[in-house]
């Protein structure tokens, strides 16, 4: 049997709910396209992506465990980490992200 499948594009294997997360800063603007990873609390099985341009993530969890929030910088460190409880809790949860970093290129043509 192929458990559901979602945007982290990975099986689960646990009774399963979709839900959406938006990724803010201190000063409430979305962190587009920020690394994140949620993992089951105290396990080592994780859901990696993106967000999107306006900051969400959206896919399938885990219904019943607790889950925790992961933003990693460019090199795969996380500055972040937070406990989201299970995600039958949370239909949208807004994470106050600080310690993160924008990457610029600038030049001329």
């Amino acid at each position: 049997e192929i458990g559901q499948t979602g945007y982290w594009l990975c099986a689960v294997d646990y009774p399963a709910v979709q839900r959406q997360a938006k990724i803010i800063d201190t000063d409430g603007s979305p962190l587009s396209f920020q690394s994140v990873s949620i993992r089951i609390g105290g396990a080592n099985r994780y859901w990696s992506g993106y967000s999107n341009f306006a900051g969400e993530v959206k896919g399938w969890f885990p219904q019943d465990l607790p889950l925790e929030i992961l933003l990693e910088d460019d090199c795969g460190e996380a500055f972040y980490q937070h406990s989201l409880g299970n995600a039958s809790n949370w239909p949208v949860q807004v994470v106050n992200a600080s310690g993160a970093y924008d990457s610029y290129l600038a030049g001329s043509l």
